[in-house]
């Protein structure tokens, strides 16, 4: 039996596989896939007796760090973001300072042409008290504080009649009585 096995494995090597050219056939049995071993320049070296290798960091602290990184970008980001907020409301501030800069310009600038108009100055002249040549000038003052209780007191007086002196209780009592 054994004369035979050996023809047939001798008769198989020589005869093609069925099938396609170059291919195994389907009884043909697979070897079992070998694992390669690293060559010895990338192997490494065996560890010396009573030196702990370094242990690798799992996903846990990964995570822990990419947070810590990340919260510290953040935290970076808020100083900046507080100016950019303090500039937006500065310039707000300002623009409204500005509105109300050009607004009094606009009124400094009409005063200055009407001051330019000599009907206006002759105006503000006679408010304060000036005259053409030729002309009088008469100041009307008005009375003082003093003036107008003095004269309230006096029209006061000459309106009431004096007042009676007090009766006393005899005088009174005679009245009450009828006798007076």
């Amino acid at each position: 039996m054994s004369g035979h096995t050996k023809k047939t494995t001798a008769a198989r090597k020589k005869r093609p596989a069925a099938g396609r050219a170059g291919k195994p056939s389907a009884t043909r049995r697979k070897r079992p896939a070998t694992r390669k071993r690293p060559s010895p320049s990338r192997r490494r070296p065996a560890p010396a007796a009573g030196v702990r290798q370094p242990r690798r960091l799992g996903v846990l602290p990964q995570v822990i760090a990419l947070v810590l990184v990340l919260g510290l970008a953040g935290a970076m980001a808020i100083q900046p973001t507080r100016q950019l907020f303090a500039q937006r409301d500065r310039i707000s501030e300002m623009s409204g300072d500005l509105g109300s800069l050009n607004e009094s310009n606009r009124e400094l600038n009409d005063r200055v042409d009407r001051l330019n108009d000599p009907d206006y100055l002759e105006q503000i002249a006679r408010d304060s008290g000036f005259a053409r040549p030729g002309e009088t000038v008469y100041n009307v003052v008005p009375p003082s504080r003093k003036e107008i209780k003095e004269q309230e007191k006096r029209k006061a007086s000459q309106s009431e009649p004096p007042p009676e002196p007090e009766r006393s209780f005899m005088e009174r009592f005679m009245n009450f009585v009828g006798l007076r």
